[in-house]
């Protein structure tokens, strides 16, 4: 990727929400727990392992996991009343951050080297990060049954272009 393509260490891919990313960054608290992994791994089974033992089981207080544990570089849109989709304002996605209870579970798919080089770092130090192995293998698979469950709805909401019978036409495998 070169330096074109990216603000400060952050890639500018289409749903990349550099403000948050920025701000995390600021805000960053020496109890987070961060999850990194490639993508299709198994980060939100690991999230929500996370955030079960944190809550003791009870997900009652959260509407959704992403609550309780939110993906820092791109936070996942909201269902309005009438079922569309809608991006939340930076201004709540902060609040929310600032909210959540330590310590935070935190979901980022990013290159090791693009972790906390702008963060504090006595901080930075402290911050827990945990990843998931998979066989590079079954990631390919995984990601195909994933594209395939995408609505039409969510495919225009975000711009992108995919082709269901090529399901790696508008990817960036970056991490692999």
């Amino acid at each position: 990727m070169s330096k074109k393509d990216k603000i400060g260490r952050f890639s500018k891919a289409r749903l990349n929400n550099i403000a948050l990313q920025q701000y995390y960054d600021q805000t960053a608290r020496a109890s987070d727990v961060i999850v990194n992994t490639v993508p299709k791994s198994g980060t939100t089974l690991l999230q929500v392992l996370l955030l079960s033992l944190k809550l003791n089981g009870d997900f009652s207080s959260l509407k959704t996991y992403t609550d309780g544990s939110p993906w820092l570089e791109r936070p996942l849109p909201v269902v309005t009343a009438d079922g569309s989709l809608r991006h939340r304002a930076n201004k709540d996605i902060f609040k929310s951050l600032d909210t959540l209870s330590e310590p935070r579970i935190l979901k980022q798919h990013v290159l090791w080297s693009e972790i906390g080089t702008s963060i504090d770092p006595i901080i930075q130090s402290q911050i827990k990060y945990i990843t998931v192995i998979r066989d590079i293998r079954d990631i390919p698979f995984s990601w195909h049954s994933h594209i395939q469950a995408f609505s039409q709805q969510f495919l225009q909401f975000t711009g992108m272009r995919v082709d269901k019978n090529r399901p790696f036409s508008d990817l960036s495998l970056i991490h692999i």
